[in-house]
């Protein structure tokens, strides 16, 4: 219904000089000669080439898709709704405004929705409070309310009853007497919870609802002042095999050791499927964006075509993705361990500085090749050469060690993360 409502409302924007005025009012009027419930219902009985008075319109309620059509003659003639398209999907949602979105809006909306995690949902939060509760009458009293089904089921609705109020109140108490009983008599659960500690049990909750939005990259060389973003459409692994939307800049950054500057990028999907994409230097704040506005966008063929490809190429994309991994970590490794060597090479025995050159030497020409196997037995090996200067330092004294360690960590975690963003 909502989707046939949206197509009426885009035909009274249009003028139809074969269709007249009543015709559109009688079928919105809500009186009874329309049969919105058949799968053609036209103004006075259901769909016939001949026009009763006036030019029939049919609305076909289909269960995937809906359209409006006005007959011409002896044929019916689908007319286009207010995006020009001559079909509607029929799926309802709503904006964070609370308007209704029907159509191809809605069904942006619901893509937008389906790409985050499905597996999280309301009653996450309610059993995540749900343990809170559970653990701290344990502490109390030392008995497991999980255990007992009915204290369970109690506990349940209240913790679903607090997690509305703190929705809008900054406390909330949970009063459960007679919760259970035990040799010395009933027990009682009184707990004030504040919406602060509320936000700390589910914060690994909020986290995950986050995931589909924001990603963070960093710089892919030492005193790197801008990066370039890239916006890409397709489903393939490589950048290469997908369309490109558009590309813009982030300058401004400032000088650092490759893989430090953290560089959060955003994109921001709209009901009319407008993008807009933001690039934000989390140290200095700088931002740049760049908003994209389909021209019609891909067809229904270009996408089952795209995930055609995807699918028949999904092997082949998975391959090239794993040894593009394995070379990105190999880098990050190779400026790790040279870092760390011309840190501490006259600290060590010449013997195993030699010994790492070596194995970064080899690593290097894995790289050059295509046996992704390879890569990473050089890397394990160029890893377990590095080793041997912390374990040299350790051996030297104490000191040295803690401080060698947490200097080879620090060095070590920034590419860490970069491999990651990296891909």
């Amino acid at each position: 219904m909502a989707a046939a409502t949206a197509l009426l409302r885009s035909l009274r924007r249009r003028d139809f000089p074969t269709s007249s005025i009543s015709a559109f009012r009688s079928l919105t009027s809500g009186t009874k000669t329309s049969y919105v419930g058949h799968k053609w219902a036209s103004l006075y009985r259901p769909f016939s080439s001949k026009p009763a008075g006036n030019d029939v319109i049919g609305i076909d309620l289909g269960t995937t898709n809906s359209c409006v059509a006005v007959m011409e003659g002896k044929n019916p003639k689908v007319i286009e709704n207010s995006e020009g398209a001559r079909t509607t999907p029929s799926v309802v949602a709503f904006n964070q405004k609370g308007e209704l979105l029907v159509g191809t809006p809605a069904k942006r909306q619901a893509v937008k929705a389906t790409n985050g995690d499905t597996f999280l949902g309301g009653e996450d939060f309610d059993n995540a409070l749900l343990d809170f509760l559970v653990n701290e009458f344990k502490k109390s009293e030392s008995i497991d309310l999980s255990k007992d089904r009915l204290a369970l089921q109690r506990l349940r609705e209240a913790a679903e009853k607090a997690k509305i109020e703190l929705s809008s109140t900054s406390q909330t108490e949970i009063n459960l007497p007679f919760i259970t009983a035990d040799a010395s008599g009933a027990k009682h659960l009184n707990i004030t919870l504040t919406r602060s500690k509320f936000e700390a049990l589910v914060n690994h909750l909020i986290e995950r609802t986050k995931a589909p939005f924001p990603l963070v990259f960093s710089t892919a060389a030492d005193n790197q002042t801008q990066v370039g973003i890239k916006v890409l459409q397709g489903e393939r692994e490589m950048a290469s095999d997908n369309k490109s939307l558009g590309e813009f800049e982030l300058v401004g950054i400032p000088p650092a050791p490759r893989g430090m500057p953290q560089i959060e990028v955003t994109f921001d999907i709209d009901a009319n499927g407008i993008v807009t994409v933001s690039a934000k230097d989390k140290s200095t704040g700088k931002e740049q964006q760049i908003t994209i506005r389909s021209s019609g966008g891909l067809s229904e063929d270009d996408i089952d075509k795209m995930v055609k490809e995807a699918e028949l190429h999904a092997q082949k994309d998975q391959e090239r993705k794993a040894l593009i991994d394995i070379r990105n970590s190999a880098d990050t490794t190779i400026y790790s361990i040279e870092k760390s060597l011309g840190e501490y090479r006259e600290k060590i025995p010449s013997e195993v500085a030699k010994e790492i050159e070596d194995a970064v030497s080899d690593l290097r020409t894995a790289m050059a090749g295509e046996n992704a196997d390879e890569i990473k037995a050089k890397l394990d090996a160029a890893n377990k050469a590095v080793s041997k200067i912390g374990q040299h330092m350790s051996g030297g004294s104490s000191g040295g060690s803690s401080s060698t360690g947490g200097s080879q960590g620090g060095d070590q975690a920034p590419e860490a993360e970069y491999e990651e963003v990296k891909k």
